[in-house]
């Protein structure tokens, strides 16, 4: 997700294939109640990227509907170094498609990132539409809890979007 990675965990993830339509719906990504359940670590060479998404769709469906999951403590204890491409957490993370994103709830997602970013490459973003096919909705989502845990001012995005959306 977002460019280039040499180590990424997805826990729910679409890439490729013909589908013209997807529906992703009542998940649980992690635990509710267990702080750091999903955790993505290691040390990697300085130019490395890793990436955790809970839910992460790249290329095939034109249509996604993503409904009704819960993604909770996803954290990347990577901190990077200067010349590392991107070290991210994001919930869900939708790159293709006119898309429906409904009544999902992303929490307690955190990072040890200490490399800059901003909108779709921020350390961490609850929702991220990179997508630019319209109509896309998001509505009655809650996102809360997102926090980068090495104290520095990097930045957090609750939503992200490449393009205007209808029906907001």
């Amino acid at each position: 997700n977002n460019g280039t990675f040499s180590n990424t965990f997805v826990s729910i993830g679409i890439v490729g294939g013909g589908t013209t339509s997807t529906t992703i719906s009542n998940n649980t990504i992690g635990s509710t109640s267990t702080a750091n359940s999903i955790q993505f670590t290691g040390t990697g060479t300085p130019l490395t990227a890793m990436g955790l998404s809970g839910i992460f769709v790249s290329s095939g469906p034109t249509l996604s509907s993503i409904t009704n999951n819960t993604i909770a403590n996803l954290h990347n204890s990577y901190v990077g170094t200067s010349s590392t491409t991107a070290l991210t957490v994001r919930g869900i993370d939708l790159a293709v498609g006119a898309n429906t994103i409904d009544n999902n709830i992303i929490r307690n997602l955190t990072s040890a990132s200490t490399i800059a970013g901003a909108g779709t490459t921020a350390n961490i973003c609850g929702i991220v539409m990179r997508s630019t096919t319209a109509p896309s909705t998001v509505t009655n989502n809650k996102i809360y809890s997102l926090k980068l845990t090495t104290g520095n001012h990097q930045k957090i995005f609750v939503l992200s979007f490449s393009f205007k959306l209808a029906g907001n």
